[in-house]
């Protein structure tokens, strides 16, 4: 398995003991996915998250470990608005 998949089902895991962060990490995805989504299906560009990896932590984002991807959401879901 490729570090991408293997980091992606780690993060996945960790969310699913989470529920309460699922309407965040669903509400986020479709923030941050762009228009017309149909081409890629509900996720980000490869180009966002590059610079995001690679800004925030200096690596990419297929090696972050999933408690910062909780720790984010449970961020992202503290403020009022439609990411909650």
């Amino acid at each position: 398995m490729t570090a991408v998949l293997v980091n992606g089902l780690r993060v996945a895991a960790a969310l699913v003991a989470r529920p309460t962060l699922w309407p965040t990490a669903v509400a986020l995805l479709v923030r941050l996915t762009p228009s017309p989504w149909d081409r890629r299906g509900p996720l980000p560009s490869r180009t966002y998250l590059s610079y995001r990896g690679q800004a925030v932590y200096g690596m990419p984002l297929s090696l972050i470990p999933p408690e910062d991807v909780i720790r984010y959401l449970q961020w992202c879901r503290s403020f009022p608005g439609p990411v909650r």
